[in-house]
């Protein structure tokens, strides 16, 4: 498995679904965007960009959010001009990521009308998703819930508030993982 096949099934798979009338529909912002039909020639060159996108948006916010994490520390403390442009930065990487996904709209047509529900986009985007990543959220999800209980337990026994706040955190997005891996193994156990 390699890595273009886990960008497609964590990602990409999600954002491309056909329709019933077997055309390709794209929703280039994510499940809440709307869909644009997508020619069937446009796919894979759609597919390269998608990957390319998320490959940059992922080393553009794990850079970022080091570099924050880096200047929160004492000895590198920053001043309010620092702060300044740490945040005008930050309006930077989201306004390219947000320009981005509008030029993969190019040339593509709004698909008219309401979109499908909240419930049958997730149902969808978890129909497109190889088995494999159903199995790696349950598992992540579990590991999350169980460090998140203990960082809960271990902030409160010290007073830390902080710790058990992040705990807290953890546990939500832990329970959302293996929610959505349940589910979909669920779904794709009826769907096989």
């Amino acid at each position: 498995m390699g890595l273009k096949s886990i960008f497609d099934g964590l990602y990409v798979d999600q954002l491309i679904h056909k329709s019933d009338s077997g055309n390709f529909v794209v929703y280039p912002r994510g499940m809440m965007g709307p869909g644009y039909a997508l020619p069937a020639a446009r796919e894979s060159t759609m597919r390269q960009r998608l990957r390319r996108l998320m490959l940059l948006s992922l080393v553009g916010g794990t850079s970022f959010a080091i570099f924050v994490l880096r200047a929160m520390q004492p000895e590198h403390a920053l001043s309010s001009l620092g702060w300044a442009l740490v945040s005008g930065l930050a309006v930077m990487l989201f306004g390219a990521i947000i320009y981005a996904q509008a030029q993969l709209t190019a040339g593509l047509e709004r698909l008219p009308g309401p979109g499908p529900s909240v419930g049958a986009r997730l149902r969808s985007a978890r129909a497109a998703r190889p088995t494999w990543t159903y199995w790696f959220s349950t598992v992540t999800g579990v590991i999350m819930i169980v460090a998140a209980v203990a960082s809960v337990v271990l902030g409160l026994a010290d007073k830390d508030m902080q710790t058990a706040a992040s705990g807290v955190v953890l546990l939500c997005l832990g329970g959302l993982l293996a929610t959505d891996g349940i589910l979909g193994l669920a779904e794709g156990g009826r769907a096989r």
